[in-house]
Formats: C-alpha cells, sequence, structure tokens
C-alpha cells in the first residue's frame, strides 16, 4: 500500500493563522478513500525533526507522497522543535525508492529541489521561489488535492491549483514548469510562484491508487505474542502450563485462557490497560463474539500502558531514593549533592507526563544512576537491563516519540484521522516496550489497609497490625482480592501503603508515589491506585492509575480534605517527612478553622 505522508509545522513567528484550516481540510479530503484502503493517509500535525525522521524511515519503501506545509526558508524547514536543513531532507527522501512527489508549501523552498535532485530523489517536486500568503499556500494546497482526490495526474492537478488562485483573484501568478531533469531560474517573479519540477514526463501522469488493498492487521496478535514470549521466558511454567491445555481448548477457550495467564503474571498497573485491550463482546442469541473494537478507547489504553510502564519504573526509583534519604538522617554518611536535589525537587514538582520524550530518557537514566552512586542494589533488578535499551538511538526511543505524537492526536479537535492505522502502528511501538518489561513477572503490588492496631506513630514505639491484600487484575470487571493476610510492620512508611513485593517476600514501600486511596477512606471494599503526578503550593495531585482522564485526587498538606470519610493524615505525615528531606518547603499557608458560633 501507497504511503502519503503530510507534515504540519507552525512554530514560526508570526504562527500561520490558516495552516489548521490546510491540514483539516486535506485530512478529511483524503479521509474516505484512506478508509477503503486506497493508500495510507499518515498526518502529522505538529512534525518534530524526530516525528520525521521516523515516519520517513517507517514508510521507505512505500512513501509516495511527502508533503510539508509551515515556514520555510531557501535551506530549511522549520518543524516545531527547530529547523530541519535541506541537505538532511534530501538525503531521507533520497532512501525512498517509490517516492513519486514532494510538496513543499512553505516560502522560498526552489533551492531545495537542487539538493533533493542532487541526492537522487527521482520524484516531482513543487516548490515556491518566493514568499507566499498563508491563505493562498492554503487555498493552492486544497484545490491540488481536491484533483488529486478526482483521479487528475499531478500535471492536472497543478494546473487545476493554479487556476484555482487566479479565480480567486490572485492575478499575480506566474506559473513555471521545470524542464525535463534540468534546474532553471527565473528573473522575474511574484509573491505567489509555484515551480513544478518532473525529471520524467511519466512521472507527471501519476495518480492516486484506486485498488483497495486488505488489511492483514489483527488486534492483539503483536500483544499476544509478544507478552506469550517475554513472560514465558522469565517464567518458563507458563510454557508448560500452556503445553498441558492447549489440547483442551478450541481456539476461543484458549485465547481467554492465554489472557488470563498474561494478566495473572502482571501487576495491575500494566494488567488493567492489557485486559480492556483483551475484552470481547460476546453476543450470546448470535452465539459470536464481536470483533475487538478499533477506537479511540483502545488507543487511550495504550497509552495508558505505556505511561503506566514507565511509572512503576519511576516509582520504585524514588522509593529507593526516599529509603536512602531517611538513611542519612540516622547515620552519618556523606550527604546528597546539590545537583540531585534539584533535580528531585524538578520531579516532585512537575508532571513527568508532560516531558518530552528526550527528558523522560533523561530523567530516568539519571534516576538509575542514583543507587549505583550510592553502592545500592536495585530491588527491581530487571530495571538494569530495561537502562540498557532506553536510550535516545533505541527503538524503545522510537515508540515514545510516536506516542507522544498518538497524544497529540488524541487531544486536537480533528481526532486521530486513521484510526486502524494508528490501532495498527500503536501495537507495533507497544512490542519494543513490552519486551523490556518482562521482568515484573517477578513482582507484584500490596495494599495495606485496616489497621488493626496502632501503639503509637512515634518513631520509638513502631508496631503496625494490618490487613495485606494482592493487587491484581483479571478478564472480568471485578478486581478480586485473591488473597488477605495479617502484616505486621515497624515503621509508619509502610502503613497505609502500596507496597511492592518481590518472590523473596522482600518488599519496597512504593509511597507516596504510588498510593491506594481505599486504604485511607473509612469503608473500602476495592482498591484504586493512583500515582503522584506533583506536589505544588502545598497541594499534591494523583491521578488514577487505570482511568487517567478521570477528575484528579488532591490532598492538601495542610487544612482538611473535601471528603470527611477519607483520612489522608498518615499520608501527609510521609510527605512532609519527604518534602524536608529533598530541602522542599511546604508553601501552603495554613488553613485557619472557622469558629464555631455558640449556639447557648
Amino acid at each position: 500500500m501507497q504511503t502519503l505522508l503530510f507534515c504540519f509545522a507552525n512554530s514560526g513567528n508570526p504562527p500561520l493563522e490558516t495552516l489548521q484550516k490546510e491540514y483539516e481540510g486535506i485530512d478529511s479530503l483524503l479521509d474516505a478513500r484512506n478508509n477503503l484502503k486506497h493508500f495510507l493517509k499518515v498526518p502529522l500535525p505538529f512534525a518534530t525533526t524526530d516525528s520525521v525522521v521516523q515516519k520517513i524511515n517507517t514508510y521507505r519503501d512505500s512513501l509516495a507522497v511527502f508533503h510539508f506545509s509551515g515556514h520555510a526558508g531557501q535551506t530549511v524547514l522549520l518543524l516545531e522543535d527547530t529547523a530541519a536543513g535541506a541537505k538532511g531532507m534530501a538525503r531521507l527522501l533520497a532512501r525512498c525508492p517509490n517516492l513519486k512527489l514532494v510538496f513543499l508549501n512553505g516560502c522560498s523552498t526552489k533551492k531545495h529541489i537542487e539538493q533533493l535532485t542532487t541526492h537522487g530523489v527521482k520524484a516531482v517536486i513543487i516548490a515556491t521561489h518566493a514568499p507566499v500568503k498563508d491563505p493562498v499556500a492554503t487555498k493552492f494546497s486544497k484545490a491540488f488535492y481536491t484533483a488529486l482526490e478526482r483521479q487528475c495526474s499531478l500535471a492536472e492537478a497543478i494546473q487545476e491549483a493554479r487556476y484555482s488562485i487566479v479565480d480567486a483573484g490572485a492575478d499575480q501568478l506566474k506559473f513555471t514548469e521545470m524542464e525535463r531533469g534540468s534546474f532553471q531560474t527565473s528573473d522575474e517573479v511574484s509573491d505567489d510562484q509555484w515551480y513544478f519540477f518532473c525529471p520524467d514526463p511519466q512521472l507527471a501522469q501519476w495518480k492516486l491508487p484506486t485498488s483497495a488493498e486488505t488489511s492483514s492487521y489483527k488486534p492483539n496478535v503483536t500483544l499476544r505474542q509478544t507478552l506469550f514470549e517475554v513472560l514465558g521466558d522469565q517464567d518458563p511454567t507458563f510454557y508448560d502450563a500452556y503445553e498441558a491445555v492447549q489440547s483442551r481448548y478450541a481456539d476461543d477457550g484458549l485465547l481467554d485462557w492465554t489472557h488470563k495467564q498474561i494478566l495473572e503474571r502482571l501487576p495491575y498497573p500494566l494488567a488493567e490497560p492489557l485486559r480492556r485491550l483483551f475484552r470481547r463482546e460476546f453476543i450470546p442469541t448470535e452465539s459470536r463474539w464481536l470483533p475487538v473494537a478499533l477506537s479511540p478507547e483502545r488507543l487511550q489504553n495504550y497509552l495508558i500502558l505505556v505511561d503506566n510502564g514507565l511509572y512503576l519504573v519511576i516509582s520504585a526509583y524514588l522509593a529507593q531514593v526516599r529509603d536512602r534519604l531517611l538513611e542519612l538522617t540516622t547515620q552519618p554518611q556523606t550527604p546528597v549533592d546539590s545537583a540531585t536535589l534539584v533535580f528531585l525537587k524538578g520531579l516532585l514538582t512537575e508532571d513527568w507526563r508532560n516531558y518530552s520524550p528526550e527528558q523522560l530518557v533523561k530523567a530516568i537514566r539519571t534516576l538509575h544512576t542514583l543507587p549505583r552512586q550510592w553502592n545500592i542494589p536495585l530491588f527491581v533488578e530487571g530495571m538494569a537491563d530495561l537502562m540498557d535499551e532506553l536510550t535516545l538511538e533505541s527503538p524503545l526511543y522510537d515508540s515514545l516519540l510516536f506516542f507522544q505524537e498518538l497524544r497529540q492526536q488524541l487531544a486536537s479537535t480533528a481526532g486521530v484521522p486513521n484510526m486502524e492505522y494508528y490501532c495498527e502502528v500503536g501495537e507495533m511501538y507497544l512490542k519494543p516496550l513490552l519486551e523490556q518489561l518482562g521482568f515484573w513477572v517477578h513482582y507484584r503490588l500490596e495494599s495495606i489497609r485496616n489497621i488493626r492496631v496502632i501503639q503509637s506513630f512515634d518513631l520509638q514505639a513502631r508496631h503496625y497490625t494490618h490487613e495485606k491484600v494482592v493487587l491484581r487484575s483479571n478478564l472480568s470487571e471485578d478486581p478480586t482480592e485473591k488473597v488477605l493476610t495479617e502484616n505486621e510492620q515497624d515503621t509508619p512508611w509502610n502503613c497505609q501503603s502500596v507496597l511492592l513485593v518481590n518472590e523473596q517476600n522482600q518488599y519496597l514501600n512504593l509511597s507516596p508515589f504510588i498510593i491506594d486511596r481505599n486504604v485511607y477512606k473509612k469503608s473500602s471494599t476495592i482498591f484504586d491506585l493512583h500515582s503522584l503526578n506533583s506536589f505544588e503550593a502545598g497541594r499534591l495531585t494523583f491521578s488514577r492509575l487505570a482511568f487517567p482522564g478521570h477528575p484528579p485526587l488532591q490532598v492538601f498538606l495542610n487544612g482538611p480534605n473535601g471528603n470527611p470519610q477519607e483520612d489522608f493524615s498518615l499520608l501527609r505525615r510521609q510527605v512532609t517527612t519527604l518534602l524536608t528531606l529533598i530541602h522542599l518547603e511546604n508553601s501552603a499557608t495554613p488553613v485557619v478553622p472557622s469558629k464555631p458560633v455558640l449556639r447557648i
């Protein structure tokens, strides 16, 4: 299937007022035929250097059209993050053997033709000689693709685009067709001039493909196969169990059995979005399963899976850093350097989900260095191998770039233009992440609730007895509590908390980075995990791990919270201690309690 890549960037000064209309117009125009699988339309409404390079490399063999709209110059295309040089773009596009059209819809892009042809690009090139007016550029490109969508050839479409400008009153336009295989200049140009460079007359007759290609995409096949191998390699009993049961089940039964085994081997933050991705609906009246829906909800669960996978790693690192800082309060050891404290303050006061992929990779790698500097073994041993793969040159980084783009697409008013494409490619980009998270099969999350006895919160008299429950996700909607045992703790840090437990029953307390909201309620039935987003002005903001789109939980360090059924006093003490350890003072103004009026 031939690929059409549309890159739009609006980071220049001043911003282009009609660029969004151009993007939405072209995207909507080609949507129907894209859905009929005549071609694959790949939009990049917020094109960055990394995302453009990634897309060109991903679709190198099938790329037929490369379109850019935005600010440009004689030697650059201005992307969202930086200026892309004409030579670098030419080298990338020269690696695309089936390229038919390069459309550079920015100011003064004619000189790009020299670089493109020098590097061996053998495609029709549409470029401009001088600055072009934003509304005119939008009208020109929309008219061009309207003609292409009607099955006009490239040569016919450029004529239609020209006529649309003339009809609109821009009669100063001069249209020049380049001679075959040569590059010429003109002394007389106008403000609204597009060049049509065609190295081969046959290319001028190219049209959009019309025959539909049948997609072979089957949702969850890549996810299931990847997880089966990753978890089976970490836990061979998975393979043994599969060998024992596969002859006893039909395909549907074996599918459900496999999904159940995967979910039971992963911690809840990873298992829950996977459960939703695996979930199928059965129609009893027709005795059949409905196909897995390709929807924005599926894409949202991709993002939840990515975020939760990263947040588990971040939380484990932060918990070990917290324990180290606590040790320094009781033991005479080398203090933490100021640069580390500044880094930790930034990580706790900013929502890391707003980090760019590059910032995120650097932050996680910095966290990884701290235990090593202090000669502390990693509690989660598999994270060392993860760090070997988490670099700015790895497939895992390419995945983070893709999901950043997907997040922007889902948040935009236009939404996701090609649902099947993003579902299929998104599943492909999940694979590098899942391949590095197999070590979680050796760990589980446990929530501590229902304090039976508290002798004292005094650090000198430590003894607490709780109920402990394993947090799991299964194929049903009810996250059943599979294990319920008594648990004695000798530190308040492990009270009302979420523990990360290994196979030797050693644990790492994740509070306050991951909390179970329900342990702070006077009555609760199931767990409700939240992750710490940020601390600002005396207010902690948590988001639900399984439902990040829900309203956040806010806990104020001073003054009461809104819900009288929740008691966060212990969480406040833990957080206040943590903030003191990193020298981050509570900036909230204490709440003065209101005085009641004496009624009698």
